[in-house]
């Protein structure tokens, strides 16, 4: 992937010939992450110029939190690279875990100055990695930008149709509810494993495990609407079943799920009886 140097131009022109004042240089990185993020999305070259110059790398561990909507400057769009974190509306009544990549606050895109009635706060349960941008900003690009305006558009469509077949499903079992959750939420991880070939020697090899970092399992309790009670008798028959990896004998695993088996734990999340 061809990587997007820094430019002192503060003015980019936009697809449909209008130039947008920018006032920003972008780094290197904050490029490539922009470039890397709206790659699946065909956006044009100068809108991720634009992006570029006004997005803002923030990264770290958990315990970050950002407000969503608000007024003038202080409202932000956030774009989440990696990481899990967990979005709450303003009335609290609603909690809701996201795995990057995802974007967040286009309520606020095309508000246009009306009110805010949907405030809403992210906190970041894991390590994790966003791009960070004004709404105004964001809006002004996306207004005069129409391949920008119409990825901004499918994301929140692929955000909504996502909600709806991981919380969307009530009518479930609590078991497959959690196993739904847990399914999405995991991300694979590669790394070097010690293990044994057939003369007995110990050998280091690449493997690949599932695990969802992150969230207590009160943070999916809540995001699923069950007692806290229930999400610990689902975990259990997980567990059981093989489907998620039993913790080591003397240690405590409150944030992480190591999935055992994917193939199983897809099963129980569409209603397969255990």
């Amino acid at each position: 992937m061809e990587e997007l140097q820094s430019s002192p131009r503060t003015s980019v022109l936009m697809a449909d010939g209008t130039r947008v004042d920018l006032g920003g240089v972008a780094s290197p990185q904050t490029a490539r992450f922009v470039q890397r993020f709206f790659a699946p999305y065909k956006v044009s070259q100068s809108a991720i110029e634009a992006l570029g110059q006004q997005c803002r790398i923030r990264s770290g561990p958990r315990h970050k939190t950002w407000m969503l909507g608000g007024s003038g400057r202080t409202s932000t769009v956030v774009f989440l690279v990696r990481g899990c974190v967990m979005v709450r509306s303003r009335s609290g009544h609603t909690d809701r875990l996201w795995k990057g990549p995802v974007f967040f606050g286009d309520e606020e895109i095309w508000n246009f100055g009306r009110a805010n009635i949907r405030n809403s706060r992210i906190f970041t349960l894991s390590n994790f990695m966003a791009l960070v941008i004004s709404t105004a900003k964001l809006r002004e690009i996306a207004t005069e930008d129409p391949t920008l305006a119409f990825a901004l558009l499918r994301m929140s469509a692929e955000r909504r149709a996502l909600a709806e077949s991981v919380y969307g499903q009530n009518r479930k079992s609590p078991l497959a509810r959690v196993a739904t959750l847990l399914d999405y939420l995991a991300e694979e991880r590669t790394g070097p494993e010690e293990a044994t070939d057939e003369t007995g020697a110990t050998i280091v090899r690449m493997s690949s495990r599932y695990v969802v970092d992150g969230p207590s399992q009160t943070d999916l309790s809540d995001a699923l609407g069950l007692g806290r009670a229930t999400v610990e008798k689902s975990l259990a028959l997980l567990r059981q079943e093989g489907a998620v990896k039993r913790p080591e004998r003397g240690t405590r695993q409150n944030r992480t799920y190591e999935i055992n088996d994917v193939q199983a734990l897809r099963e129980i999340s569409l209603g397969v009886s255990v």
